[in-house]
């Protein structure tokens, strides 16, 4: 059982409420008991359960939570390759998406990109560059997903 803030609304205003969350995932039975509450059982262990509740949320037209607004979404062979979202004080986010690794290591050496994130970076980033390769994880990132 997961309750719901009931206090969080949408960009467009309503309110969120457990039949809001839409996931579909094989051998898992998602029920509404309430409208603040959302049951998941499954006959086996799903261990990315706790992830995929933890991705932000979009409706159609991709309304979504938070003060942050998606204002431009731009595709490559059928995937998402940029994302610029909005903020009501006009601040701008804005997420590159590249095929392969070695595409986004070349982008940050253009400079088109000014930070990037991998699981181990390659060593050829780590010296000859003036740059600061820290190895922390960053518990402030934002990842928005659709459930629908």
């Amino acid at each position: 059982m997961f309750k719901i803030n009931t206090n969080v609304t949408w960009q467009d205003g309503k309110k969120l409420t457990s039949r809001d969350i839409k996931l579909q995932i094989p051998g898992v039975t998602i029920k509404y008991p309430s409208a603040d509450t959302v049951s998941i059982t499954s006959n086996k262990t799903f261990s990315p359960l706790e992830s995929l509740l933890s991705r932000p949320l979009f409706k159609d037209k991709l309304i979504g939570l938070g003060q942050y607004r998606v204002s431009d979404i731009k595709y490559q062979d059928g995937y998402i390759n940029y994302l610029k979202l909005t903020s009501p004080q006009n601040q701008t986010i804005i997420y590159r998406f590249y095929q392969s690794q070695d595409d986004l290591i070349s982008a940050f050496k253009i400079g088109e990109v000014d930070q990037i994130s991998l699981s181990a970076p390659p060593t050829d980033l780590e010296t000859g560059w003036k740059i600061d390769v820290t190895k922390d994880i960053s518990t402030n990132t934002q990842i928005f997903s659709d459930f629908s």
